[in-house]
């Protein structure tokens, strides 16, 4: 299947341009206000400080970078690109989280012209196009995110560039955008890993044409998948141990899943970590032991699995630390930013549903709503990782 056998998008005419400086500058005017709005809220600097918090690890892990040397000290569970993300700007500038925050709210303003060009190939209609970017500068959740010091925002905006990268290789017939593609699904890898390559790669070959492209297209797909994260697994190995991108994965895997748990948030069982001893980081025995809790426990399985099902598509933003209500509360632009996850989530299933075969690339969309929805709920419902 090929864009060459489709309508092309229509190019944008001067009135397309028009609205869609408009549209990036109302997104940018939203950021610019909230961003000073945040000077005035000490939460922000307070969290990066606490040790209870996930900022205050990525801040004192960049501090650790600065002051050492950029392979770092030590190995951490958790994946330190982050913490280069944020030694890096704070090189480039001063030792302040509001450089993260602006740098973050930067990347924020030009994502609106991303989702453009996403949906404006996916459904060969620029009008819609248009809808996804002004979703997109106006969605409240994204400019919350990206005035924290948390990775989220970031790997949510390099999941989608991946994905218009794959739209736009076949659409150009090009393999480099297939490792652009690559490289951005690596980046987000090495933020927080994930399973999509695992099935956007089968995905590209079944779907490129002739054996040529099909080893082509999927094998520069995955040269800038590694080229991102050997890097990393290289820096890992120097400093003693020979993990892929994190071992975080199995410890983590048990704070939404001990016949205890809520399955919501971050949940603090005492039998999460008796579990997590148990499978001694390995993903195989953790599969194991959690094939025996199942067996032993599965209706209480059963009502976890369920609970995390509707939280994940329920309006509320579970806090993981900092509360986006709390913020919104606070925080007029993020008022003024009018889009919510309740306002999306239903028309993106009705949207889903009614566009079942009727655009040849909309199951690339189901792929990644699909792989990023069960990553999420096999482990625990927080709000900023939908």
């Amino acid at each position: 299947m090929s864009y060459q056998h489709i309508d092309q998008p229509v190019k944008s005419s001067k009135v397309f341009f028009c609205l869609l400086s408009l549209i990036i500058l109302l997104g940018a005017s939203l950021r610019y206000a909230y961003y000073h709005s945040l000077a005035s809220d000490p939460l922000p600097t307070l969290s990066s400080a606490s040790n209870i918090f996930d900022q205050y690890r990525f801040m004192q892990l960049a501090k650790e970078i600065l002051a050492h040397n950029w392979l770092g000290k030590e190995l951490t569970r958790y994946s330190p690109t982050y913490a280069y993300f944020i030694a890096l700007i704070f090189k480039l500038g001063d030792l302040d989280i509001y450089q993260v925050f602006l740098t973050q709210l930067i990347i924020g303003t030009g994502m609106p012209f991303i989702f453009y060009k996403t949906a404006a190939l996916l459904f060969k209609n620029n009008q819609i196009g248009l809808i996804a970017a002004l979703i997109a500068a106006l969605y409240s959740p994204f400019i919350f995110y990206e005035g924290t010091l948390l990775r989220a925002s970031l790997i949510a905006y390099l999941n989608i560039l991946s994905c218009y990268f794959i739209l736009a290789a076949f659409k150009k017939t090009s393999s480099l955008y297939f490792l652009f593609s690559g490289l951005s699904l690596g980046l987000s890898l090495i933020l927080r890993p994930n399973i999509l390559p695992i099935f956007l790669i089968p995905y590209i070959f079944f779907i490129s044409k002739g054996s040529r492209d099909k080893m082509i297209h999927t094998s520069f797909m995955l040269i800038g998948i590694l080229l991102v994260i050997l890097p990393l697994s290289l820096r890992n190995s120097l400093l003693g141990r020979p993990v892929l991108v994190s071992s975080q994965g199995p410890s983590t895997f048990w704070i939404g899943n001990t016949p205890d748990a809520s399955g919501i948030g971050l949940w603090r069982s005492p039998l999460r970590n008796q579990l997590a001893q148990e499978a001694q980081g390995s993903a195989l025995k953790t599969l194991t032991i959690f094939t025996r809790k199942i067996f032993y426990h599965p209706s209480r399985y059963f009502e976890i699995y369920t609970r995390k099902f509707i939280m994940y598509f329920n309006a509320y933003e579970i806090p993981g630390n900092l509360s986006y209500d709390q913020f919104r509360e606070n925080h007029p632009p993020l008022r003024w930013a009018v889009f919510r996850f309740e306002h999306i989530i239903p028309f993106a299933l009705l949207g889903l549903i009614l566009c079942w075969r009727r655009f040849p690339f909309i199951s690339l969309i189901y792929i990644y709503f699909s792989v990023l929805c069960l990553s999420i709920i096999l482990f625990h419902i927080q709000g900023r990782y939908r």
